[in-house]
């Protein structure tokens, strides 16, 4: 097994990597997200407090503290440039707690536990899961249904992209889930602390629908970007389970929802022909036409913020 220190600063403590690493970094996503769904990691979850814990000692023992949150973190702001990156700081939150808690305290067994089960997810990483149409929700393979969007966006010419997001939007728009997100995070005072810290480019979906309106969105490629950062900003600056972090994904499932409805109507996603009256499929080697909504609606067997002036943006609630 390999044994690694962060090159950034040499006095960080070598830990010991799984034998086996995530393939990338959409994986290492998978693989904590998978993670964190055990209850026993809910200790490892968000930064050590050690006032609230009543440990005032911890950071006399432990020079670089670290947790799951700072790590889901660092995912989403792509500061890991490699697996091996990824799996240092995940293994480091395990080693500081079996350091700081001696073999059978309970967070100890618990850190050791984690350990134990994220070198076995490292080696079968989590599978990209599948989701199309009105499976959306189930979860979605980083960024292929956005991707695909843009595709069927390519379809058509740029007036008619413009109504595809001008529908989209207004239908979101009437959702109680986007109120959270219709504006510019207030980072005045203590309604955001650290936000601009975390978060290089704030986005809204106020914004977006102004430069939809004024029609400055020139490619798919731009306005699906503006898109996708308002709900990665979200779960960048909220840890996972936080109201604000699940509320972005409920977003991002519900925009795609409204996206396809709209390219639906646009004709970007032609209908499947139907088969003429009186001349059934019989032959053996009759095929079912596939649509050329290939994966985004579902037909193909492989497819698949912080407190604002107004309410909750990109932000953890006032409780």
């Amino acid at each position: 097994r390999a044994v690694r220190a962060m090159s950034e600063e040499s006095a960080l403590p070598q830990v010991e990597l799984p034998a086996s690493l995530p393939p990338d970094l959409d994986a290492c996503e998978r693989v904590l997200d998978e993670l964190a769904k055990d209850p026993v990691a809910e200790a490892f979850l968000e930064a050590v407090d050690p006032d609230k814990l009543g440990i005032p000692d911890y950071f006399k023992h432990i020079s670089h503290p670290m947790d799951l949150g700072t790590v889901r973190k660092k995912l989403a702001r792509r500061r890991y440039g490699e697996p091996k990156d990824f799996a240092h700081d995940v293994v480091l939150t395990f080693h500081n707690a079996m350091s700081y808690n001696p073999p059978g305290n309970p967070v100890h067994e618990q850190a050791k536990e984690m350990r134990a089960k994220f070198e076995t997810l490292s080696a079968s990483p989590p599978p990209a899961a599948k989701a199309v149409g009105k499976n959306w929700a189930q979860g979605v393979e980083a960024g292929r249904i956005e991707k695909e969007m843009v595709r069927l966006l390519g379809n058509l010419d740029e007036t008619n992209q413009h109504n595809v997001y001008r529908a989209a939007l207004d239908t979101l728009l009437k959702q109680d889930l986007a109120a959270p997100f219709l504006r510019p995070v207030n980072t005045e005072g203590e309604a955001a602390p650290g936000y601009s810290d975390v978060v290089k480019e704030p986005m809204d979906l106020g914004t977006i629908r102004q430069n939809v309106s004024r029609k400055l969105y020139k490619t798919p490629e731009a306005f699906m970007r503006d898109c996708c950062l308002v709900w990665t900003n979200a779960m960048a600056y909220n840890p996972q389970q936080h109201p604000v972090h699940e509320q972005a994904k409920g977003l991002r499932t519900a925009f795609g929802r409204c996206m396809l409805d709209a390219l639906k109507s646009s004709g970007a996603i032609p209908a499947a022909k139907s088969k003429s009256a009186g001349t059934p499929s019989t032959s053996k080697g009759a095929k079912r036409r596939k649509s050329d909504a290939g994966d985004i609606d579902g037909k193909s067997p492989a497819a698949k913020r912080r407190k604002s002036d107004a309410g909750d943006i990109d932000g953890k609630s006032p409780a």
